[in-house]
């Protein structure tokens, strides 16, 4: 085959080429464009796996045996990897002559251009020495969402653990009872690092710091780099909500699944997941997960039986003890919930399923009592057929 050029006045494909016939995309297309897009989102969402189907995968699978292998054996072959280099070359650098520099100087020196001109150069950073132990030191930081909610992040400056909480006001009426209900599940810090926004500039705030135990520390104002790390949190949540809402998602719950894929994965900086820094064992998420022993777990265990033991033989000295006699698929009579004396304690219904009787499935229920039926005589077959009762124990 032979390519020939030819010039695009004389070649009428190259205008077709070049200009296409625009036309409106009809409803029908747009229909099926959106609902090949949800299928997609859809169908392709993992799902959770567990330790068998990992197995079974890695058993199929060439590469991860070869390493399995060589795990149990310690015979490792080595292989040759190319190894790619990149040549960089350095331009060369031209030193400016005595023009140019009296030129920069007197430009560097004018005061017009120094109050109309921004600071290029910003002051070297002073980086914060890591805390001396988890939750010892936290920052806070709040975030607007178009929907008229805030974002109160609370972040562990050890674990890099993040604690998100949605309000509707930023007061401090409303921060305080938020910040209570964190420090009532991790504990108070030992300083709370923020901005000088409200409510952090306020005197009730300054007095709930002394009341709780806690130093407040406040950054530069208008220096937000000094609570940088919170900051840039900050976005990555906005814009994982932000993602949630253009997918028509619940950005509430894709927000959680991030926080718990953000609090199980190895942080970038201290290589291990904040939660298990911060509670010393690891949290399962969607991924297979195996259950280690916590230490002291023997010793946690034996106290456990003794204190239930003793729980017991104090519970069981009572005369009213009685072993329940209840067995799975029991017909049984249901206690009434209403505290009334003038009714029975269970429900006067015949021993009928549409009735309100159910079958047992759980043994020990306070709430059921076994039906006893009447026991038809043979002798008398041909009378008249009555509805059996319930003994009703009152």
């Amino acid at each position: 085959m032979t390519v020939i050029y030819r010039q695009g006045h004389d070649n009428p494909a190259d205008y077709l080429s070049r200009h296409p016939i625009h036309l409106p995309p009809s409803d029908r297309e747009q229909k099926v464009v959106e609902e090949y897009i949800n299928y997609i989102l859809s169908t392709s969402t993992p799902k959770a796996m567990t330790i068998e189907e990992v197995a079974t995968e890695t058993a199929k699978d060439k590469t991860l045996t070869a390493v399995i292998q060589a795990l149990l054996t310690n015979n490792w072959t080595p292989d040759s990897t190319a190894q790619d280099t990149t040549k960089q070359s350095r331009p060369n650098r031209t030193y400016r002559t005595s023009r140019h520099r009296e030129i920069h100087e007197n430009i560097r020196n004018c005061h017009t251009c120094q109050i109309s001109t921004h600071k290029p150069a910003r002051e070297p950073l002073q980086m914060s020495p890591l805390p001396a132990a988890p939750w010892t030191e936290v920052s806070a930081d709040f975030g607007h969402l178009q929907n008229g909610k805030y974002l109160l992040v609370v972040t562990d400056e050890y674990s890099r653990y993040v604690v998100v909480d949605i309000l509707d006001s930023i007061s401090t009426t409303s921060v305080i009872p938020r910040l209570d209900k964190i420090f009532a599940e991790f504990g108070v810090p030992v300083s709370l690092k923020t901005d000088n926004g409200p409510p952090f500039n306020s005197s009730d705030f300054k007095d709930y710091a002394s009341l709780a135990g806690f130093k407040h520390r406040k950054i530069t104002p208008l220096w937000p780099q000094a609570n940088a790390e919170t900051e840039r949190f900050m976005q990555t949540v906005k814009k994982s909500i932000k993602a949630a809402l253009i997918k028509g998602r619940s950005w509430k719950q894709e927000l959680f699944k991030f926080l718990l894929n953000y609090r199980t994965t190895p942080h970038c900086t201290t290589g291990v997941p904040p939660a298990s820094v911060l509670f010393g064992r690891t949290i399962k998420n969607r991924l297979p997960h195996l259950i280690t022993s916590i230490a002291g777990d023997s010793s946690i265990r034996e106290r456990d039986t003794q204190a239930k033991t003793t729980m017991k033989r104090y519970a069981d000295r009572k005369t009213y003890v009685k072993p329940n006699d209840l067995r799975v698929g029991d017909t049984v009579i249901i206690k009434n919930d209403h505290t009334s004396k003038a009714l029975t304690p269970y429900q006067p219904n015949d021993c009928d399923k549409e009735k309100g009787i159910h079958n047992c499935h759980t043994r020990g229920q306070p709430n059921y009592k076994k039906c006893q039926l009447f026991q038809e005589n043979p002798k008398t077959t041909n009378k008249p057929h009555t509805q059996p009762t319930p003994l009703l124990f009152i």
